[in-house]
C-alpha cells in the first residue's frame, strides 16, 4: 500500500494542488537551537500571514516549532501535519502540540509514511515524500547535515519546487541557499526571497521590462524576464502586448502605466500597507 492509499483511509483529508491555498513545507532538524527556532518562527509566520498552509511532519525541533507558531498565531487550521505513524508514536512534547493543534482545527494525517509492517525509520522517510508531494515550496532548516532534513531537501529538488534551505552547524547559523526560484510565480517567489531580496528582484525585473518595451532587450534579457515570471508570448507564440502582461499562475495583471508607481506593499491579507509592514511585495 502506498502513501496516498494510507492517507485515503484516514478521516482527515490530504490537501491537493487543486485547492486554492498554496502550501509551504516547513521541515528540519529535531535538535533546534534558539537561533534555529527564531528562523523557523519567522518563516512559518510569513507564510501563515500570506494565507499559505503549512505542511510539516510532527517531530521534535523544526516541525514542532512550526506547529507551535501556528497555534500561538491562532492559525492552527492552516496546518497540514503528516505523521509517519500515529500521534502516540511521537515524543511527549510533540504529542502535546499535536493534540492542541488537532483540537484547534489542524489537519492531521496519521500513517502518512505507510501502515502495516513498515518500520518507523522507513515510515519517516516515506512521510517526507508525502509532505513534499503536497507542497508548492519548502523551507528546510537543517543542522549538521541531518539525514531527515537532507532527505526532504533531495526530494524537493527532485520535485523542482522552490526551496529555501537555512543551514546551521552546531546550532549556529551559516548560510541560506535558494533553489528553483527562477520561473516561479510572484507569490511563491515572495515566500522564498527575503524582504530586501524581493525588492531587488522587483527592481531588476522592472528595469528589464522597460528595456523590453523599448525594443532594446537582448535574447538573454528576454530569457531572464521569462524566468522572473513574465509571460512575453501567447500560447500561440505571438508577442504579448506590453500593456497586458500577466504573472504566470497568480493572474496578476500589470498595466504599463502602473509599473513602478503607487504603493507596491501589501500585508498578509492583501491590503495596502507601509513598507515596514509588508509581507509580500506586489505591484499593480
Amino acid at each position: 500500500m502506498n502513501n496516498r492509499d494510507a492517507m485515503t483511509q484516514q478521516p482527515q483529508h490530504s490537501p491537493s494542488r487543486a485547492e486554492k491555498q498554496k502550501v509551504m513545507a516547513v521541515v528540519g532538524s529535531r535538535l533546534e537551537s534558539k537561533e534555529m527556532q527564531v528562523r523557523t518562527i519567522e518563516q512559518t509566520t510569513k507564510a501563515l500571514n500570506a494565507n499559505w498552509r503549512i505542511a510539516t511532519g510532527g517531530a521534535d525541533g523544526t516541525d514542532t516549532m512550526a506547529i507551535r507558531t501556528a497555534i500561538q498565531s491562532g492559525k492552527a487550521d492552516q496546518l497540514d501535519i503528516y505523521l509517519p505513524k500515529k500521534i502516540g508514536n511521537q515524543s511527549p512534547t510533540a504529542r502535546q502540540y499535536l493534540n492542541e493543534a488537532k483540537a484547534a482545527g489542524a489537519n492531521i494525517v496519521e500513517n502518512a509514511g505507510g501502515g502495516g509492517d513498515v518500520s518507523y525509520g522507513k515510515a519517516c522517510f516515506n512521510r517526507n515524500s508525502t509532505i513534499i508531494d503536497n507542497s508548492d515550496a519548502a523551507v528546510i532548516v537543517q543542522n549538521n547535515d541531518s539525514g531527515g532534513s537532507g532527505d526532504s531537501f533531495k526530494k524537493a529538488l527532485a520535485r523542482k519546487i522552490p526551496i529555501k534551505k537555512i543551514n546551521f552547524v552546531g546550532g549556529i547559523f551559516k548560510t541560506v541557499s535558494k533553489f528553483g526560484v527562477a520561473g516561479a510565480s510572484l507569490g511563491i517567489i515572495g515566500m522564498i526571497l527575503d524582504y530586501e531580496e524581493m525588492k531587488e528582484f522587483i527592481k531588476k525585473r522592472n528595469e528589464l521590462f522597460e528595456k523590453w518595451k523599448q525594443g532594446k532587450a537582448t535574447p538573454a534579457d528576454i530569457k531572464k524576464l521569462e524566468s522572473m515570471g513574465l509571460q512575453l508570448k501567447t500560447d500561440a507564440g505571438d508577442p504579448v502586448d506590453a500593456d497586458n502582461i500577466t504573472i504566470d499562475d497568480d493572474k496578476t495583471t500589470y498595466a504599463s502605466d502602473s509599473m513602478g508607481r503607487g504603493n507596491p506593499y501589501h500585508d498578509g491579507a492583501g491590503k495596502f500597507c507601509s513598507e515596514g509592514s509588508a509581507t509580500v511585495i506586489v505591484y499593480g
